[in-house]
């Protein structure tokens, strides 16, 4: 995120900013920062806990029969 525009929200791959002073960088090369929730070890450890903790609710609430709904989020809306 930029420290001048939070609006504007960099990617570190796929929309990195441009080097310090470059005159094509909308915001001067002004200084980034990165939450914490947004950090590689951040994200891995939020994965270990849904495996570990959220996914084996599936297989319980699949088995009770009749608690758990499926549905395809990439599905067209009627």
């Amino acid at each position: 995120m930029c420290v001048k525009n939070p609006t504007h929200i960099y990617h570190v791959e796929f929309d990195p900013p441009k080097p310090r002073g470059a005159s094509a960088d909308q915001d001067g090369g002004a200084g980034l920062i990165q939450r914490d929730d947004d950090k590689e070890e951040t994200i891995r450890r939020r994965l270990q806990v849904y495996h570990s903790q959220t996914e084996p609710l599936i297989a319980h609430y699949d088995a009770e029969g009749g608690w758990l709904r499926r549905f395809d989020g990439n599905a067209r809306s009627r």
